[in-house]
């Protein structure tokens, strides 16, 4: 039998588990109710970026510091490997811009589906799904 253990509900899920639900939700074909959830899973996504620039940033810093003061114990990274992390950190503020249009355009979506079939008054009630009230 299984359980539910407390003990994985306050962790934050695994990207391969995060990806592998966004994957089941559009292929293969896309599912119009489960936009919601979508969004869910998008905003895990869009932090797991954060957190990898951030570390991104991390990293270049004590490349930074071990440069001009170098140690015998520890490997720097190649120039390559620098420019590839730089590069990354730079499209920080345009793959946030995207995430934001996707929300957005997640939202048009569910307001032009309701327009289709002639739901007009359901549209306050499906946006309320997609953006929650936040309680404040």
């Amino acid at each position: 039998m299984i359980e539910n253990n407390n003990n994985f509900a306050d962790r934050e899920a695994p990207p391969s588990i995060v990806f592998y639900a966004i994957r089941n939700i559009i292929r293969p074909s896309f599912i119009l109710g489960q936009i919601p959830d979508l969004l869910d899973l998008l905003v895990m996504v869009d932090t797991f970026r954060r957190r990898a620039v951030e570390a991104s940033s991390t990293a270049l810093s004590w490349q930074e510091y071990y440069t001009k003061d170098p140690s015998p114990d520890l490997r720097l990274l190649t120039k390559h490997e620098v420019k590839k992390i730089e590069c990354y950190i730079a499209k920080d503020e345009a793959d946030r811009l995207l995430y934001i249009l996707l929300v957005k355009n997640m939202c048009l979506l569910v307001c032009f589906s309701c327009c289709q079939l002639d739901q007009f008054s359901s549209i306050p009630f499906h946006i309320a799904r997609v953006l929650p009230d936040d309680g404040t």
